[in-house]
């Protein structure tokens, strides 16, 4: 089993499930380690006055991989030819180069 554990303020959303990469990529290097049909479960806790717990057996496909490849090379890609742009964010507060974007 490969669990993945997220806090956020509220339980994630079908399309968040669905289309995060994170597990995904954990699919891929649990079979590359030699872990066959290993199961992927997404745990979130939300941080609020009532907090819950939400367990989400995520299941990938050959697709979904190809997808994360594909995502993967056309960053780099965009990277090797000086495409970037600032993805404000929480991060943002600790970055240590916030001044380049200014953020």
């Amino acid at each position: 089993m490969v669990w993945e554990l997220k806090t956020g303020r509220k339980r994630w959303s079908a399309d968040q499930v669905d289309f995060d990469l994170q597990p995904t990529a954990y699919g891929m290097a649990a079979r590359t380690l030699g872990y066959k049909d290993a199961r992927l479960t997404l745990l979130v806790t939300t941080k609020g006055k009532a907090p819950d717990v939400q367990v989400e057996h995520v299941v990938r496909h050959r697709r979904d991989e190809l997808e994360l490849a594909e995502t993967a090379f056309a960053v780099a890609r965009a990277v090797k030819a000086g495409v970037d742009y600032p993805n404000r964010g929480w991060q943002c507060r600790t970055c240590p180069y916030a001044h380049a974007c200014g953020a």
